[in-house]
């Protein structure tokens, strides 16, 4: 760890305390087969169908292996997208800092985030118990997922959060705008917010929590952005 993060791991947390942190979009440098290694070693990249060469060649498969990418892909094909053609083995640049992604400018490290977080940061106080774990078990990419999360964290086990995303910096890369993955290529498997809710929210009343989990509350938790050592809590 380096800078803050690097104080994080030696101070710690405050007690009961989690962090959400929102993301930036940055200019990234990467190695082409680091980051297809890395997809492979978690079962999102089939190298063998790809064509991955020693050589130094092109790609040539289209396939991609994994839940929900199962079949042809476009995400191997055409400007913009995972690889952009010619898609050759070596170093690449990914630059979400332009104009283009403005449409997730909302998402970011910024006073305007509407409750959009990418990285988790907490100590458990003790462990949990069955009926606390099942809490965690819903779809990680559910629309509203994080903001779950959160409820979770603040409603039932009763830790305060905040987003020291000022300090902790969190990048995200994936060059990819909203029209090269959505609806129209994949399908949207996604499980909607109300389906989450209602199945965390019945969890919650059988351990004896009075709570009111509807999309729209999971929706009004915004974390404001801070620094370390200024909490604001949901």
């Amino acid at each position: 760890p380096e800078g803050r993060w690097a104080e994080l791991a030696t101070s710690g947390l405050p007690a009961r305390h989690t962090y959400f942190l929102s993301r930036y979009h940055r200019r990234t440098d990467y190695d082409v087969r680091r980051s297809a290694e890395a997809a492979s070693s978690l079962g999102l990249l089939n190298l063998t169908d790809v064509g991955a060469p020693a050589d130094g060649g092109q790609l040539q498969g289209r396939r991609l292996q994994g839940r929900r990418l199962q079949g042809k892909s476009r995400l191997l094909q055409g400007k913009g997208k995972l690889f952009a053609k010619p898609a050759a083995w070596g170093q690449r640049t990914c630059d979400m800092s332009g104009p283009s992604y403005g449409v997730w400018r909302r998402t970011l490290c910024s006073k305007i985030n509407f409750g959009s977080y990418d990285a988790y940061v907490f100590s458990l106080a003790s462990p949990l118990s069955e009926a606390q774990l099942s809490l965690f078990d819903f779809p990680q990419n559910a629309w509203g997922g994080e903001n779950v999360l959160l409820y979770i964290f603040t409603r039932a086990l009763g830790y305060s959060a905040s987003n020291p995303c000022l300090d902790l910096a969190v990048n995200h890369a994936h060059c990819q705008l909203p029209s090269s993955f959505g609806p129209r290529l994949w399908g949207d498997a996604r499980q909607a917010k109300g389906t989450v809710t209602r199945a965390v929210q019945a969890k919650m009343r059988a351990m004896g929590l009075e709570v009111d989990l509807t999309p729209k509350a999971v929706g009004d938790l915004t974390l404001n952005v801070t620094g370390l050592g200024t909490p604001s809590s949901a």
